[in-house]
């Protein structure tokens, strides 16, 4: 029975290997949150400069970020009783880049809810304006003659498509 590793079996022989120690763990978690705080800083420049071609790479990134923070995180919580107490400074940096990622999350989801909104609100003028076009005009001609249907309930719908990728 091994309590300091587990056991990996290696061109037939078992060979030992050890767990990363609480402090390696929150090293690490400190290298994925500041890379994934990049990650997202990137992401609000490209929204904002509206370089779609630029965001499907850092979609891809963000998630395998995203998946390892989450593997991190609950890696830790598994070894919590192991743990014992992280050193202060540890601590402090851990904290610190956590108040930073926070920031950058915040700002990241306040710019995709700001394109998410002005891509809706183009698409439904878009949309509007096509079934204005598409309306059969009502009234009267030059020779007195109704010209049309009075339910505007009754021109025909366009379709419209939405990109959903914001």
């Amino acid at each position: 029975m091994t309590t300091a590793g587990q056991v990996a079996v290696a061109a037939g022989a078992a060979v030992m290997v050890s767990q990363p120690s609480m402090a390696e763990r929150v090293e690490n978690l400190i290298a994925i949150i500041g890379t994934l705080g990049e990650v997202l800083r990137q992401e609000i420049v490209v929204v904002n400069s509206r370089q779609s071609a630029s965001f499907a790479p850092l979609l891809e990134r963000k998630e395998t970020l995203a998946q390892s923070y989450a593997e991190q995180i609950k890696a830790m919580s598994a070894d919590r009783a192991r743990a014992g107490g992280l050193e202060p400074g540890l601590a402090a940096r851990l904290q610190a880049a956590g108040e930073t990622f926070r920031a950058v999350v915040h700002e990241n989801a306040r710019v995709l809810e700001v394109a998410k909104t002005v891509n809706e609100r183009f698409f439904k003028a878009v949309g509007d304006a096509v079934a204005l076009k598409k309306r059969p005009v009502t009234g009267y001609s030059k020779t007195g003659a109704y010209t049309g249907v009075s339910d505007p309930g009754t021109a025909a719908a366009s379709p419209v498509a939405l990109d959903r990728a914001v």
